[in-house]
């Protein structure tokens, strides 16, 4: 998994602390955002952004989940053949972009 994850991160141009967290959960499994938080010496605020960002490119789940007696999230990698196709998704997006700046005549320097 963990050569998938660099794979990923470096096709779609992640930031460090993006792999950082997709590393994190390979190891662990799942977390919550203050488990996160924790283990990175981050802000809930920051790891609950970063996880949000993930789960919108469809590179992470979460699944709701009592911890203290409290509802939260945790957060998990999805299997690798899921995470590769949210990357190719993602990337045939991008091309359409450019074939649609191609077809509207734009002018290209």
């Amino acid at each position: 998994m963990e050569g998938i994850i660099d794979t990923v991160v470096r096709t779609l141009g992640l930031r460090p602390r993006a792999a950082e967290i997709l590393h994190l959960l390979a190891k662990e499994g799942e977390l919550t955002i203050s488990e996160v938080a924790r283990a990175l010496s981050i802000s809930r605020r920051a790891a609950h952004d970063w996880l949000h960002h993930l789960l919108s490119r469809r590179l992470i789940r979460r699944r709701p989940v009592e911890r203290g007696g409290r509802l939260s999230y945790a957060y998990f990698l999805p299997p690798p053949s899921e995470m590769i196709q949210a990357a190719a998704d993602h990337l045939r997006e991008r091309i359409r972009e450019l074939e649609r700046l191609l077809e509207g005549g734009e002018r290209l320097e």
